[in-house]
């Protein structure tokens, strides 16, 4: 934090995998203490999340937000991952720092005199799952922290659209996670069915669908 500018801004990637849910509070609380406004981001990814520590509370200028993201480096590297639309990234927002501090609780941080994570080890076996899902329970909208929005009500609409959708886009890849993926691709269905607009999901959906598909013919292959 010493070597960060006035207006520095911190992130992080988090592990969800091999790390216990104790273990995983830990770390963002660790993070939270060093950097009080702390909001976490997640979305479709069942290995990581995304810390983010900036100076004050976290306030996004929507204009501003579009017209960096148009620039065309920052738009080729969003489209790579489906995320190019400004909503969709937006829609990754996962907690405020009000709503961090009630997942996290009070419990022992990570320090350079307490290095308790060096003690636990990684955890074979499935600790994505409850992560995922302890952190879904605390889910928020993004938009209260928006300004500058232009028609709020229109781009508020929108984001709840994508909230509702995300709900079943999240549980497909706690389906995915388990192996479960007949149910995996319907929740991405269900996902779909309220926001067509959301290409990453659409894209997991049909990854997904390419394992099961691989699946049967090797079934079929060993039945001929």
């Amino acid at each position: 934090k010493k070597i960060l500018a006035d207006d520095g801004i911190m992130c992080q990637r988090a592990p969800l995998h091999r790390v216990p849910e104790k273990d995983y509070k830990m770390i963002v609380r660790s993070f939270k203490a060093v950097f009080p406004h702390t909001t976490v981001w997640y979305k479709y990814t069942p290995d990581f999340s995304i810390l983010i520590g900036t100076p004050e509370r976290l306030k996004i200028d929507f204009q501003d937000f579009k017209n960096r993201m148009a620039a065309p480096a920052v738009k080729a590297d969003l489209d790579m991952v489906n995320m190019e639309d400004p909503l969709a990234l937006l829609d990754s927002f996962m907690m405020d720092e009000d709503t961090v501090n009630q997942y996290i609780g009070d419990g022992p941080s990570h320090t350079d005199n307490r290095p308790r994570m060096g003690f636990s080890g990684a955890r074979m076996g499935d600790t994505a799952t409850p992560n995922i899902l302890g952190m879904s329970k605390f889910r928020k909208s993004v938009f209260p922290l928006l300004i500058n929005t232009g028609a709020a009500g229109d781009i508020k609409g929108e984001l709840q659209k994508y909230f509702r959708a995300t709900e079943y886009a999240i549980s497909g890849q706690r389906y995915y996670i388990r192996g479960e993926f007949e149910n995996s691709i319907r929740q991405y269905g269900m996902a779909l069915s309220i926001n067509p607009q959301d290409d990453n999901a659409r894209w997991l959906a049909s990854r997904v669908q390419t394992i099961t598909d691989a699946e049967a013919m090797e079934e079929y292959r060993q039945i001929v």
